[in-house]
């Protein structure tokens, strides 16, 4: 009874942390890449494009959903509700980090995916591979944002430093991790930015562990035998 007692806790604190975070954090995010989405066959045309023209709008400006999902992960703990759940005992900091890059990836890959069918029905070359390397992209940038957040704890430093590494893509093939490399009809290097996207969330995560309550505690018990 204590158990089940306990489990009905720890799901309706994950059902809280959820809630709160959707409405204050993930929403004003979620409204602008679907402004970006919109504006995207405004500065682009996404009609007719064969498939390294296909990729200009994939890589340059839907790319950067995954900044503006991924690089907010860890704000919300400044918010002091959100705060005070995160930190009780019934449930780990890490596994309310894991819930939000869970829905904030499943975000991005139903946005891509919108917004491929859309290419697609506008007679454009939407490969597999197009739609998979957009994914990827964004994840990479997004997973730069987030590391940073997770070692500064500064979000403008956190959207700087994935928006320069942008940028210096524009000067030149930075090799397997060039963003834009399906313009060039290459798809390689996206196997390297997904292994990198991976990397950085689980160095993320490990960051945000090691600096959090849970961990000290794990810590000053063992000092302490």
């Amino acid at each position: 009874m204590e158990n089940l007692n306990h489990l009905s806790k720890k799901r309706l604190q994950i059902w809280q942390i959820a809630k709160v975070n959707l409405r204050h954090n993930f929403l004003p995010h979620f409204l602008l890449c679907i402004l970006l989405l919109l504006l995207t066959p405004v500065l682009f045309g996404i009609s007719s494009l064969d498939n390294r023209a296909a990729a200009v709008p994939l890589e340059i400006f839907i790319s950067l959903t995954g900044i503006l999902l991924l690089t907010p992960i860890f704000q919300p703990e400044q918010d002091s509700s959100i705060d005070e759940i995160t930190s009780s005992k019934y449930i780990s900091n890490t596994v309310v980090y894991l819930i939000r890059i869970a829905y904030s990836i499943l975000t991005l890959i139903t946005l891509i995916s919108i917004f491929s069918l859309f290419m697609k029905v506008s007679a454009s070359d939407m490969t597999l591979p197009l739609y998979l390397g957009a994914i990827v992209t964004a994840m990479f940038l997004g997973s730069i944002g987030l590391f940073t957040a997770s070692i500064f704890r500064n979000i403008a430093v956190s959207y700087m430093v994935p928006i320069v590494y942008y940028a210096l893509n524009f000067g030149g093939d930075l090799g397997n991790f060039y963003l834009f490399s399906m313009m060039g009809g290459e798809f390689k290097p996206k196997i390297w930015l997904f292994a990198g996207s991976l990397m950085f969330i689980i160095l993320s995560i490990y960051a945000k562990w090691i600096s959090s309550g849970h961990f000290k505690a794990i810590i000053m018990k063992k000092f302490h035998r």
